[in-house]
């Protein structure tokens, strides 16, 4: 419903489809109905067009639905276990992200000294997230390790007072 709502910045021609029982809440369904969303809960058979285009969307009743772009909903997870592994605490599932690392303002784990940053962590994945999370958790990072007690800042003054 949130994603149909979002795509009605983009098109005036939206569509839910529901593959099914819609199961919406009343608020949610006036909600579509307000923003010109159609809810077509026919279960769906499969994709129509000619030489791989996309052109409708074809439902079990042998009814189709033209069409000029689809989105579909997916749900991210995580491909690799290690900050599991390390121990590090997982966020509430989200629309988006359904085993997201839990960090913190600065990027933090839960395990002391581990940062997660991009998509991994991300409320809402994209590249330019991923990015710019990426480079605020290594600057955190940096600070963490020089700042922290017997940390690289301690250990290179010991190393300046030696000499």
């Amino acid at each position: 419903m949130h994603r149909a709502l979002l795509l009605r910045g983009w098109s005036e021609d939206v569509t839910l489809l529901t593959d099914g029982d819609a199961a919406l809440e009343p608020d949610d369904a006036d909600r579509l109905r307000a923003a010109g969303v159609a809810v077509d809960e026919r279960p769906v058979a499969g994709l129509r067009g000619p030489d791989g285009a996309l052109t409708a969307v074809a439902f079990a009743d042998g009814g189709e639905h033209p069409l000029g772009g689809l989105l579909v909903a997916v749900t991210l997870h995580q491909r690799s276990a290690l900050a599991a592994q390390l121990g590090a605490a997982t966020a509430k599932p989200g629309p988006l992200a359904a085993d997201a690392v839990a960090v913190d303002a600065a990027f933090a784990t839960s395990v002391p000294g581990l940062f997660a940053a991009g998509d991994n962590s991300a409320a809402m994945p994209s590249v330019a997230n991923a990015v710019a999370s990426g480079n605020t958790a290594a600057g955190m990072l940096v600070q963490s390790l020089m700042t922290a007690p017997g940390g690289l800042a301690a250990s290179a003054a010991g190393s300046s007072a030696a000499r």
